[in-house]
């Protein structure tokens, strides 16, 4: 029986999107992406349902052993073919891997690798290699993991993240990071953050570590926030956030989810938020190290709408508010009680 004119199309298109799949997985593992890349890839994705699936299907492919030796190949070619892309040679490797991979195994893989440049590489890193990425010092970052997952990293902020067996886990070594986690039933995702742990399966949250503490938001979904010291847990829902801090002191707290303004926005929305948290988000943006002097004001509890780049004038507004004194001085600034109220 012969395909309709329908038929036909949608067949093309989901071999052209499993193409175009393939090859941002064959980028994405190979050299990583760039913030541009990533809205480009984020936009794909969104415009069929059925892409991010096959997206995570590309990915499998490429962890297999057989194509990570291939995939070296052609990477290594890239730098030797200068008059060639390296994006037209990974094009033309999965157009030829596809079919060679049920037949060929690693031989055949590298068979075609070799077709296209000559020249041998040592294989990649094997498929359990753990994902690193770290934002810059002066800018945010969004990062694919191995998964499905997107991390947008805060300015300094680090991730490792290891996709190999039954449970995805991730670290936040540092700083704070938004995550949207792929909808896994029977792979939850752990992220170790300092001395807490965060366990999902799919959801949308956002974990601040700093010296003093560690904070979690959730957006979408549902976590367990737990103290890995004091073994304390709460189970927290969409609009709803914990910190723990250095006494080992857990709270709760709530939000509203459609008017909230996290750090992505540029803005830093505090709801009973200790005041070294938000100096430790203000000072992502500014050139010195702020502080406390007073051990007593450290852990005041803040509620306000703060622009995270105008650190001078948030200052000035929290020490209005609170009664404190701020002291400038070369790369430092410290905020103390103001013994005169």
């Amino acid at each position: 029986m012969r395909k309709s004119n329908d038929e036909m199309s949608r067949s093309m298109a989901d071999e052209q999107d499993f193409d175009t799949a393939i090859n941002w997985a064959a980028r994405q593992m190979l050299g990583g992406l760039n913030a541009a890349e990533h809205k480009e890839l984020d936009d794909w994705l969104a415009q069929d349902p059925k892409r991010r699936e096959l997206f995570g299907e590309a990915i499998d492919v490429w962890r297999a052993p057989e194509t990570a030796l291939a995939a070296a190949l052609v990477e290594e070619s890239s730098y030797e073919n200068k008059g060639t892309s390296r994006n037209n040679l990974l094009s033309s490797f999965w157009r030829n891997w596809r079919f060679a991979v049920p037949i060929g195994g690693v031989l055949a893989a590298a068979a075609i690798a070799l077709a296209i440049a000559p020249v041998v590489s040592p294989p990649l890193p094997p498929s359990d290699a753990v994902q690193i990425a770290q934002a810059p010092s002066d800018q945010t970052s969004s990062v694919l993991l191995e998964d499905g997952s997107k991390v947008t990293l805060e300015r300094k902020a680090r991730i490792s993240f290891d996709n190999a067996g039954s449970v995805r886990t991730a670290t936040l070594e540092a700083g704070e990071a938004f995550f949207s986690i792929a909808k896994d039933k029977d792979r939850p995702f752990v992220l170790d953050a300092g001395d807490a742990q965060i366990r999902v399966l799919g959801t949308q949250f956002n974990v601040n570590t700093w010296d003093q503490g560690i904070s979690v938001t959730v957006l979408e979904g549902r976590v367990s926030f737990r103290d890995t010291s004091s073994q304390k847990t709460v189970e927290l829902t969409a609009g709803q956030g914990a910190n723990i801090l250095n006494n080992r002191s857990m709270k709760k707290f709530e939000f509203d989810v459609s008017t909230y303004a996290d750090w992505r926005t540029g803005w830093v929305d505090a709801v009973d938020m200790p005041l070294n948290e938000v100096m430790a988000k203000l000072e992502r943006y500014s050139d010195s190290t702020i502080s406390v002097e007073n051990a007593e004001i450290d852990q005041f509890l803040v509620t306000g709408r703060f622009q995270l780049s105008q650190t001078d004038s948030t200052l000035q507004t929290l020490a209005l508010l609170y009664g404190l004194q701020i002291e400038n001085t070369p790369g430092q600034i410290v905020l103390s009680s103001d013994k005169s109220k």
